[in-house]
């Protein structure tokens, strides 16, 4: 937590007196410390502005208020779980303001089933989040017309007191974006808001027409493949140096070591590095080490499903075959990774993504 400000009761001391925002702050950036949940950019900081009243209610001065001293403290990314039906200039302003230094604002869509966003969710500049359930559909009481979609249905997460609770909302979709634009710009620190937004809506999953749509906007958050999808593993392998020796009659030979990268060749994965099989069925899964090479350093290559590790191979080229029955997800992270006696690894992944088959 950083230093922050209550704009409600003019103070230095911004404390939680509804819950709601500890809820919010709880999704951000809770800590991964065996207790309670992990928030999805859990090493990041919290910079509490207190905007609202204890009933949730408040002036739109005061956010505005809140705005500009989050774009003047050093914030990267303002998380505005909150909203109000009307436009209003003085809000504008603040958003305008911040998004010109280069802050990247995420708002809630609005809890009006059915409605346009509403603001300052509903500027072009900021990104609207609609609220979606345990099954990727969209949450009754959510408005529509978002840019992306996060989970928003019976949300587990902190709360006053020393508490936990479960809560539904845009607000608590919200920060599942917030963590996620966090999470993109620490491994991309000299990417813009535009490209940051271009890469989340590239990775997104698709839920409603194919493409951007006026329901999901371009679908649900994917952090896993947004990361993904900026940081390739290579591997560059320094050639052996061949010892010098006295000249004999018969020249010596030097084996080169070929730098190789790991490939999955099979299935065929859309721009989003997705594979999105049409009915319930084991998946083959090809590799290869590109190029191959009699020289090469290869101790071994594992493929793993999530975080476990499914098959193992000393081959150049091989494959796997994942059973149907270990698809008990929406979408599934296969990665394979070669190892080689130098020390170097190289990996390449891909998205398994039932989530039309699974809905």
């Amino acid at each position: 937590i950083t230093t922050g400000y209550d704009f409600v009761n003019n103070d230095n001391s911004p404390m939680d007196d509804n819950g709601h925002g500890t809820h919010v702050a709880g999704i951000i950036a809770s800590v991964q410390n065996g207790l309670g949940v992990i928030g999805g950019a859990n090493k990041a900081d919290i910079m509490p502005i207190k905007v609202l009243n204890n009933q949730g209610y408040g002036y739109i001065s005061d956010v505005a208020k809140g705005i500009y001293y989050a774009a003047d403290n050093g914030a990267r990314v303002i998380n505005l779980s909150l909203g109000t039906p009307t436009d209003s200039l003085t809000l504008k302003a603040a958003v305008d303001y911040a998004v010109k230094k280069g802050i990247f604002i995420v708002a809630a869509a609005g809890n009006d089933s059915g409605q346009q966003c509403s603001y300052p969710a509903a500027y072009a500049s900021v990104i609207c989040v609609v609220a979606t359930d345990s099954y990727n559909k969209l949450a009754s009481f959510s408005n529509v017309g978002g840019e992306l979609a996060a989970p928003g249905v019976y949300n587990y997460s902190t709360y006053v007191g020393n508490l936990y609770k479960y809560m539904s909302g845009t607000s608590m979709a919200t920060p599942h974006v917030a963590a996620s634009v966090a999470v993109v710009m620490s491994f991309c620190n000299d990417c813009s808001t535009t490209k940051v937004k271009d890469i989340l809506h590239t990775t997104a999953v698709d839920l409603g027409a194919v493409g951007q749509d006026s329901i999901f906007g371009y679908g649900l958050v994917d952090l896993v493949a947004a990361i993904a999808s900026i940081s390739p593993t290579t591997v560059v392998t320094e050639p052996t140096t061949p010892t010098t020796t006295e000249p004999t009659t018969t020249p010596s030979t030097t084996s080169m070591v070929v730098a190789q990268n790991i490939s999955i060749t099979e299935p065929v994965t859309n721009t989003a590095n997705r594979y999105l099989p049409t009915t319930e069925e084991d998946i083959t899964i090809k590799f290869s080490l590109e190029p191959l090479s009699e020289n090469s350093t290869l101790q071994k290559i594992t493929l793993s499903l999530g975080n476990e590790i499914l098959f193992e191979t000393t081959s150049q080229a091989d494959e796997y075959v994942i059973k149907k029955e270990k698809l008990d997800h929406s979408q599934n992270w296969v990665r394979v990774t070669a190892y080689f006696s130098n020390g170097k690894k190289t990996t390449d992944s891909l998205v398994l993504d039932l989530t039309k088959l699974k809905t």
